[in-house]
């Protein structure tokens, strides 16, 4: 005869144990999710910027042929190389010059706003393998301590068993 007690413990810990397991699951596959969405956010990013610098050196070599080739020239290299550390010429205080600056400028900001996305995704990177790691721990954890109470469930058993015998 299995004590209740030890019956109801048992299976409290099993429930336990198996609400873990879908935690840690569940955690695993956020963390994939995020490292995903991360890495789709930059490319989507890094698209948006190749595709805002070459808008900006079609609008400019249509109205301005004149001055425009250097910054043309420029951009098809930025574009072809995916080379953002590339700048603009801008010799002159004109128009042509003051878009020249302000195109340094964007691929600038474009530049430090890919080392940041790139440092980010490392981060969930990182991230995430540790969240794997510590649900790797909790449920090995889980499981130490199931096997504790299954051990403490028999131990009660054998107790109550004694205490039958010795009460006949």
């Amino acid at each position: 005869a299995v004590d209740p007690v030890a019956d109801k413990l048992r299976t409290a810990l099993e429930k336990h144990q198996a609400q873990v397991r879908e935690q840690v699951t569940q955690t695993g596959q956020s963390s994939e999710r995020s490292a995903k969405r991360v890495s789709e956010l930059a490319g989507a990013a890094i698209l948006f910027g190749i595709a805002a610098v070459a808008a900006v050196g079609a609008v400019i070599g249509r109205s301005i042929v004149g001055g425009v080739v250097a910054v043309q020239k420029t951009i098809s290299r930025i574009e072809t190389e995916l080379d953002f550390s590339l700048r603009v010429p801008a010799k002159y205080q004109d128009e042509l010059g003051q878009m020249a600056r302000a195109l340094n400028r964007l691929l600038e900001r474009l530049q430090n706003s890919i080392r940041m996305i790139a440092a980010s995704a490392v981060k969930v990177s990182t991230a995430s393998a540790s969240m794997t790691q510590s649900s790797e721990q909790v449920a090995h954890a889980s499981e130490e301590q199931s096997n504790s109470a299954g051990s403490m469930a028999a131990s009660i058993e054998q107790l109550t068993v004694s205490i039958n015998h010795v009460g006949d």
